[in-house]
C-alpha cells in the first residue's frame, strides 16, 4: 500500500480487515427544531455518485451563515430565521436527494434493455457539450438562492 499510496499522509503502520458498509439513503424528517439546525450529512447522507453530498453541504453552511447575518444574530429571532433556512433549503436538498437516488438506481439496473439506454445517454450527454453545461449548471445549485451571496 505504502508504494501505491506514497508518503503524503505519512507511514502505513498497519492494515485492518477491509469491512464493507452498504450504502444508503438517509433524510432527516426536518431540518430545524425551535432551536438547533442540521446540515450537511446530519441532515441527509445521499449516494455518493456525482459528488454532491458536499456540496449540498456546503449550500446549507452558507446558506444558514447568511441568514445569520441578515438576522444580525438576534436570538430572539432564531425560530423566525430557522423557519427560513428550512423553507430556503427545501428545494435544493430534494433535488439532490432526487437526482442521486435517482443515478443509483439507474447505474445499478441490470436489464440489457436498460444498461443500453443508460449507455446511450452518457454518450449523448458527452457529444453535446450544450447539454453538459445545461447540467452542470442545474445542479450546482445556486439557483435556489435568490441572491449573489458575496
Amino acid at each position: 500500500m505504502q508504494s501505491e499510496f506514497g508518503f503524503r499522509l505519512g507511514t502505513f503502520l498497519q492494515v485492518g480487515k477491509r469491512v464493507a458498509y452498504p450504502l444508503s439513503l438517509t433524510v432527516s424528517e426536518s431540518l430545524c427544531t425551535d432551536n438547533a439546525v442540521v446540515l450537511g450529512n446530519a441532515a441527509q447522507s445521499v449516494h455518493p455518485v456525482a459528488a454532491q453530498g458536499l456540496n449540498l453541504g456546503l449550500r446549507d453552511v452558507k446558506a444558514l451563515v447568511e441568514l445569520l447575518k441578515k438576522y444580525k444574530f438576534n436570538s430572539n429571532d432564531y425560530a423566525q430565521m430557522l423557519a427560513e433556512y428550512e423553507q430556503m433549503r427545501t428545494a435544493d436538498r430534494n433535488h439532490v436527494i432526487r437526482l442521486t437516488d435517482g443515478l443509483t438506481r439507474v447505474f445499478a439496473a441490470q436489464a440489457s434493455p436498460l444498461k443500453s439506454l443508460r449507455s446511450l445517454g452518457i454518450r449523448a450527454v458527452g457529444a453535446l457539450p450544450a447539454v453538459q453545461r445545461t447540467l452542470l449548471r442545474r445542479n450546482l445549485g445556486m439557483r435556489y438562492f435568490t441572491n449573489a451571496f458575496g
